[in-house]
């Protein structure tokens, strides 16, 4: 009974282990990314889409055209799209 009680707790170790490092590598490659973006007068752009491109993570700009992003990869690329603006 002890044998099997050791075993199951060295078990238990293992496996809080693994998902301890998990945690831990999903937290050092995700990030919070903030900005404000702006039309070339520099007027704040209310509205626009923010988008980690090749993913659904995205956001809207405020009335002050500033956004916020969180879990976003540091090698990721935003696209920013607005009406009556082309890429």
């Amino acid at each position: 009974m002890k044998k099997l009680l050791l075993t199951k707790f060295k078990e238990f170790k293992l496996l809080l282990s693994i998902a301890f490092m998990s945690l831990c590598s999903i937290g050092l490659s995700a990030q919070q990314i903030s900005g404000t973006i702006k039309d070339e007068k520099g007027e704040p752009l209310s509205g626009a889409a923010v988008l980690v491109k090749g993913t659904s993570n995205g956001t809207i700009t405020d009335n002050n055209g500033a956004f916020k992003l969180t879990n976003v990869a540091k090698s990721s690329i935003l696209v920013v799209t607005f009406v009556g603006y082309t890429t």
